[in-house]
């Protein structure tokens, strides 16, 4: 786990994981630098790997580049993942 990440949703990180076993959590570099244990289990996530290398982005139509993201912050996101028939429907929070 990073120490530099910020958790600012009233979780401490290894209730994050308990709760939330589907997040990852990646920088500005589209790397992951925290995975959830069931995102690592099915989706082989882990910390330093490209998350665009394991999803793309089915809606909003857009790249997967941070900018793009970003300017869709306040909409729900469909991740398409490129490895198994899955989808992970949910937000990217700030």
């Amino acid at each position: 786990m990073d120490s530099k990440i910020d958790y600012k949703f009233g979780l401490e990180p290894e209730d994050f994981l308990t709760v939330f076993p589907f997040h990852f959590i990646f920088g500005e570099n589209l790397k992951v630098c925290q995975v959830g244990p069931s995102s690592s289990e099915i989706f082989g996530l882990i910390n330093g790997s490209k998350v665009s290398d394991f999803f793309n982005i089915k809606y909003p139509d857009l790249s997967f580049s941070l900018d793009e993201i970003l300017k869709q912050s306040n909409s729900y996101f469909i991740l398409e993942s490129t490895k198994h028939p899955v989808n992970l429907r949910g937000q990217m929070l700030l």
